[in-house]
């Protein structure tokens, strides 16, 4: 299969022929002996074992190398140039870039084998080099079942690129969708997971009880460490620390040191109730400026009785102060209960490390974006910048900004995946070139609208195939003169127009609307209670949507939505 790069590029200093390169035909390279044309031929090749009836979609990608000037300068939209091939180019990921998106897809038409090529020749002139990647998509959300890396390639007489689609199903059963990662037999999201957390592998353990971020953490704030242990209430070293002497919320006697993880008092422990004075063990308190300390404050600070488990001046020994926010709890200076590391902050809601939380990025309640991690102290996508009023997809430093509105790949939310003959408007999966969502059973016809290939006369078997006048279209085929019948009963509020042999609604139908053969305008376009309407704030891109008070229907990006004063036209980009 040949297929021209057909879209106009340019360089920095001279635009490039929009029109597309020649193809040498078969009958001119016998009679006259034409050149070998420059291509690429891509040649696909699956994974030892990979099943390819599990393929739905294969994507391949095509965008100018990076570092050359020259880029696509125009969007093209999808051009089918085979059973179940197509391609079309526009800015896929909302950078300001386009590229090429090539698309072999199973469900219409398209059969996988193992191995497969598909050549792609360049527009006249110096062709620029390539960057080339495709991906392998299954028949579940966002399932990406096998990729390759991105690969350089040139156009030349003869040239050919090896594309190995390498299996990234999770032991080899299912794809791993969203940020997750394949940790051993089973998909994990390793920003979340103690278990894999920033990694697959990469255990917490007893430095933290949870992960957020990719970052181990305890009790929300830093990870411990060296020899610390998470404990409800923080990080203590539990060999030293006498409110937690060899275990988590073990306290020695008051006075008691911890030493190796035991409690000691001239060494030995004292009883329960018993206090250590001057490392003895004392029924009593401690005497203290001639007095002795009573059981409620039982060691002396200077002249003064103590508890060293309250007392803001004196934290779990003489001299130790808890400064405000931070209150002496348990003995430790503690922020709402939690017991704060050295690079953590006291916010409202416990200890946070501002250079690493992404709910507390910079300052405390300061919240990154979904997806978004925080590096130093601010939000970050993968290896950019924050994203925005746009989504963060993917995992790690592979992770971008997209935008939700018209990003086929990410339409509405991470990965969710348009087909390849819908574009992405507003956050939805339509017909490209139209405001229609097909239902199951309609195909996507370009520019035209959602259709039953199987029943429609007007598309029957091909989006531009037309029953003759007076006959109907069954599994795909013309037949014979319907006699002004149409093929089956009409069910419900639909009318059956004889000429065509076409059950319609003739309330909702624009092309039949009132009546059989009544085409609705481009001014009035939509078909309400069997009358054709203008686009409104009563009937804004359809006849059920209405604006409310504090918006206004318009078009934007080619399509029609209510939208608040002030409000960016979110769309596809203009072709020119």
């Amino acid at each position: 299969m040949h297929v021209p790069m057909s879209v106009s590029m340019v360089t920095t200093t001279r635009p490039w022929p929009s029109r597309l390169a020649t193809i040498c035909a078969l009958a001119a390279l016998l009679l006259v002996g034409c050149k070998r044309p420059p291509q690429v031929a891509l040649h696909y090749q699956l994974s030892e074992g990979f099943d390819a009836a599990s393929i739905v979609r294969i994507e391949t990608r095509v965008a100018v190398a990076p570092g050359d000037p020259r880029e696509f300068t125009a969007d093209q939209p999808f051009r089918i140039v085979d059973v179940g091939v197509g391609y079309e180019v526009h800015d896929f990921d909302g950078n300001g870039t386009r590229s090429l998106l090539i698309t072999h897809d199973a469900s219409l038409g398209y059969g996988f084998a193992a191995r497969f090529t598909f050549t792609l020749l360049p527009p006249i002139g110096d062709a620029p080099p390539l960057e080339i990647r495709a991906r392998a998509f299954g028949a579940g959300l966002g399932e990406v079942l096998a990729e390759t890396a991105p690969l350089a390639a040139l156009f030349g007489p003869g040239n050919a690129l090896e594309l190995p689609l390498v299996d990234i199903r999770c032991g080899g059963k299912a794809a791993c969708a969203g940020n997750d990662s394949c940790c051993g037999d089973s998909c994990t999201n390793v920003a979340t997971n103690a278990d894999h957390c920033g990694g697959c592998g990469q255990a917490c353990g007893a430095l933290g009880n949870a992960c957020s971020g990719n970052a181990c953490r305890c009790n929300g704030a830093s990870a411990c460490t060296g020899s610390q242990t998470c404990c409800p209430t923080g990080c203590y070293d539990t060999r030293s620390d006498p409110f937690n002497c060899g275990a988590c919320g073990k306290a020695c006697a008051p006075g008691e040191a911890c030493v190796a993880g035991s409690c000691a008092c001239g060494g030995q422990a004292c009883a329960a109730g018993q206090a250590c004075c001057d490392g003895t063990c004392t029924n009593g308190g401690c005497a203290c400026g001639g007095i002795t300390c009573a059981t409620d404050q039982p060691i002396c600070c200077g002249a003064f009785c103590s508890a060293p488990t309250t007392d803001n001046a004196n934290c779990g020994a003489c001299g130790n102060t808890c400064s405000d926010p931070l209150r002496c709890e348990g003995g430790s200076c503690k922020c709402n209960g939690s017991l704060c590391g050295a690079t953590d902050s006291c916010c409202a809601n416990g200890c946070k490390n501002l250079q690493t939380d992404p709910t507390n990025c910079g300052g405390c309640a300061v919240r990154c974006g979904d997806g978004e991690s925080c590096v130093g102290g601010r939000c970050r996508c993968g290896n950019s910048g924050a994203c925005g009023d746009k989504l963060c997809c993917g995992s790690g430093g592979s992770a971008t900004c997209v935008d939700p509105a018209m990003d086929k790949n990410n339409c509405g939310q991470c990965g969710k995946l348009c087909a390849a003959t819908d574009q992405c408007s507003l956050g939805n999966c339509v017909c490209a070139g139209t405001t229609q969502r097909c239902a199951a059973g309609q195909t996507c016809c370009t520019n035209v609208g959602c259709y039953d290939l199987a029943n429609d006369p007007a598309h029957c078997g091909t989006c531009d195939t037309a029953c003759a006048a007076g006959t109907g279209c069954d599994a795909g085929k013309c037949g014979a003169p319907t006699m002004n019948t149409c093929l089956a009963p009409c069910a419900g509020s639909q009318t059956c127009c004889p000429d065509k042999g076409l059950c319609v609604d003739t309330l909702t139908d624009p092309s039949n609307c009132g009546a059989c053969g009544h085409l609705c305008s481009t001014v009035t376009p939509l078909c309400c209670g069997g009358t054709c309407t203008a686009n409104s704030n009563l009937h804004c891109g359809n006849c059920a949507t209405k604006c409310g008070q504090e918006a206004s229907c318009n078009l934007c990006g080619g399509a029609w939505g209510c939208r608040a004063p002030g409000m960016a036209c979110q769309g596809p980009p203009s072709p020119f």
